[in-house]
């Protein structure tokens, strides 16, 4: 934060005026507006403005501003983590001091190198205060209404991120705190329009054909893409859909429809699939959809929140003339999110569940330790199949113990389902509130199956219930991420202090002695790690999932494996990743059951909390090892399949072939993942999982056992 605006937030805090202030300082209030607006100031003028205002608040930044910190960047005043902070520089100033009193051969010293790792990261985490707030849940829930509802965006009823019919948005839309109102734009390439079109022309010409049926009720076999995209296509190439009323009653015109018939009567001809793909991206006129932001104009007859309501659904919907179709949607507001300063938080509506939930882009939100994540669903489901295939994907990835401190449950009733629920003995529940407590233990009794205890669940009604309750809810979610970092790095800076008072310990020496014998043990035990096999299991059970629908299959075998909803590669990243799990989680069960031995021994006080930290150092280790094995099954194969032409070539062949697409495609897939390059390519994948294993080994050792070698 500059200075200037440091000074001005600690005079508002303080809650004193400009003028106020400008009249104690004998300063004109212009100059002291100058004064808060300059990147850099006096040090003189600095001081006699805080100590003007004489407040606990300007005397704490006063001290602030002229400490010296030297092994970690000092953060901003207002970081609530500022003491936290201040505890780390001092904890790393005393960790150098004792490296430097013992010399690299003491038992403490390879330990105190890791509490300094730890240190910095807790301090990496904690200097930021920017954190995401991510919203999971399947079309419909009503998650984008609570989103505009608990953030106050809405034009006077209607939520301003409205979408028509109880549809989803075409992308991932973002909400951060932005200078004014606007909204810009990540923009799919143009390839990737290309190809979403002519999935889009495939459709239309498959419905068109003669003697060919679509069933409307069921996506099993249509080469239908989400109905987002078709209304995006449509729209930009003029070719939209329209009821109209007739004798018969009300009929449906598909200007695509017609225009197919058109050609084909002009052509004398049913094959005009390529004149049909030019026509609708010429019509799209994509050279003139070159724009990215759009920002409320000053001076215009409609007020900030209606000018975004018009133009967020003219963008969702392939309305907006300059704007192509969208990656991602950021939406700008010019005030806090939540109407909280403390931290940069952003609000992310992920795009809606109406195929398989096993997706990168939801999962990666799983996997930011700086987000928050929310599942919604609704009163009568929750927890849904969303939310329960979530679950129990992260949990299989490895991060479960960080689930009850990242994700929440946010339930969505309508109306009044929450009084239609009755108690364990039958009778019926007096007000909602009592129905949500009785909801809630519901949704506990049934997330126990994860051994899972006391995920945090909030019920939000838009109707019937203030959002201040759900704001505050969000906020203490975020509290609580970031106490979780505080309070470790105050057991470091504890574990620090009884390092210090165990140097000059021949009992401490001793008792260290004892978790080198047992360390040294499982090492030996460990050296080896097992082969993992079947990673494209996840892939296949992705294929031929109930919930992915062939048109996904067909998308993402179009464009050789890389399509949001079924991605060849994530899902064999995701396969390998928790094969690899299964593993390493097995033998560093073993480690903590030596470890929780060490600790149940009498003499083992003075290492107890290097034991603690010792598996801190565990987890956080693991957890960076699985995130690399991810990585690596995802690049190892993506080439080798990528370039694979006949592979690809058949499997497109199999549209069109009649019912059983799906297995045919999944059939083929695995008979790949059989032949000997793949085989070469597993080999690959063991030697570089091997590797890290082995590097991790030797960290251990580092730790526990070359110090006394």
């Amino acid at each position: 934060m500059k200075t200037g605006k440091m000074l001005a937030r600690v005079r508002e805090d303080s809650g004193v005026s400009q003028k106020e202030l400008a009249k104690k300082m004998g300063f004109s209030p212009s100059r002291v507006s100058r004064m808060e607006d300059q990147v850099s100031l006096d040090q003189v003028e600095i001081d006699k403005f805080l100590d003007t205002i004489n407040t606990p608040t300007s005397k704490a930044a006063k001290k602030h501003i002229t400490q010296q910190w030297k092994y970690i960047d000092k953060p901003d005043f207002f970081n609530p983590s500022r003491e936290q902070l201040s505890l780390a520089e001092s904890t790393l100033k005393k960790i150098q001091k004792l490296k430097k009193g013992i010399g690299s051969t003491s038992v403490f010293y390879k330990q105190l190198r890791m509490h300094e790792e730890t240190t910095r990261k807790l301090a990496d985490y904690l200097s930021s205060t920017e954190h995401t707030i991510a919203c999971i849940g399947s079309v419909g829930v009503g998650k984008t209404t609570a989103i505009c509802g608990f953030l106050g965006l809405k034009d006077g009823k209607k939520p301003v991120l409205h979408t028509r019919g109880g549809r989803a948005t075409v992308c991932e839309v973002q909400i951060p705190k932005g200078p004014e109102w606007g909204i810009t734009i990540d923009p799919l390439s143009e390839d990737e329009v290309y190809k979403d079109v002519y999935d889009f022309c495939d459709y239309i010409l498959i419905k068109t054909a003669e003697n060919h049926k679509i069933d409307k009720d069921s996506n099993a076999e249509s080469p239908k893409l989400s109905s987002e995209i078709d209304r995006c296509i449509r729209n930009m190439a003029d070719l939209p859909t329209k009821r109209f009323k007739s004798e018969e009653g009300y009929k449906q015109e598909d200007k695509a429809v017609e225009l197919v018939k058109k050609m084909r009567a002009e052509n004398n001809s049913n094959d005009i699939s390529d004149d049909f793909k030019i026509r609708v991206i010429m019509d799209m006129n994509l050279e003139a959809r070159k724009k990215t932001e759009i920002w409320y104009p000053k001076g215009i007859d409609k007020n900030a929140l209606q000018w975004l309501r018009e133009i967020y659904l003219e963008i969702n919907h392939g309305l907006q003339k300059e704007f192509t179709i969208p990656k991602r949607i950021t939406i700008n507001i010019p005030e806090p999110v939540l109407s909280y300063d403390k931290f940069g938080i952003k609000i992310v509506d992920t795009k809606g569940v109406d195929d398989t939930a096993k997706r990168e882009d939801l999962e990666r939100h799983l996997h930011d330790p700086r987000t928050v994540t929310v599942f919604c669903s609704r009163f009568s489901d929750a927890p849904d199949e969303t939310t329960r295939t979530l679950l129990e994907r992260a949990i299989e990835s490895g991060i479960k113990d960080r689930l009850p401190k990242e994700t929440s449950i946010l339930v969505l009733p309508r109306n009044d389902e929450a009084l239609d629920v009755n108690t364990l003995d039958g009778s019926e529940v007096e007000e909602a509130e009592e129905g949500y407590l009785v909801k809630s233990d519901e949704i506990q009794s049934d997330i126990i199956r994860y051994n899972l205890r006391d995920l945090p669940v909030r019920f939000y009604n838009e109707k019937n219930e203030t959002f201040k309750d759900t704001r505050n809810f969000l906020i203490k979610r975020i509290e609580k991420l970031r106490g979780f970092h505080e309070g470790r790095m105050a057991e470091v800076a504890e574990t620090i202090d009884k390092v210090a008072e165990n140097i000059e310990s021949a009992i401490a020496e001793n008792a260290f002695k004892t978790v080198l014998n047992s360390i040294s043990a499982w090492i030996d035990q460990h050296k080896e790690i097992e082969q993992i096999e079947n990673i494209h299991n996840d892939l296949i059970g992705s294929i031929q999932n109930r919930g992915t629908y062939a048109a996904s299959v067909r998308a993402s075998v179009n464009r050789r494996g890389s399509w949001g909803n079924l991605d060849y590669y994530y899902h064999i990243g995701f396969g390998t990743r928790s094969k690899a799990v299964k593993t390493i989680s097995l033998m560093f069960g073993e480690l903590n059951s030596v470890i929780k031995n060490l600790e149940s021994q009498e003499g083992m006080e003075p290492a107890k909390e290097f034991l603690k930290e010792l598996m801190y150092f565990c987890d956080s280790e693991s957890e960076r090892m699985y995130q690399d094995i991810q990585k690596i099954g995802q690049e190892v194969y993506r080439q080798s399949l990528k370039d694979n032409e006949g592979l690809w070539r058949w499997l497109q062949d199999q549209w069109g072939r009649g019912a059983g697409y799906k297995v045919r495609v999944s059939d083929r897939t695995e008979d790949w993942f059989k032949d000997k390059e793949t085989k070469r390519l597993n080999a690959i994948i063991h030697k570089r999982i091997a590797g890290m294993w082995e590097e991790l080994l030797e960290k251990f050792e580092e730790l526990v056992v070359g110090v006394f070698a």
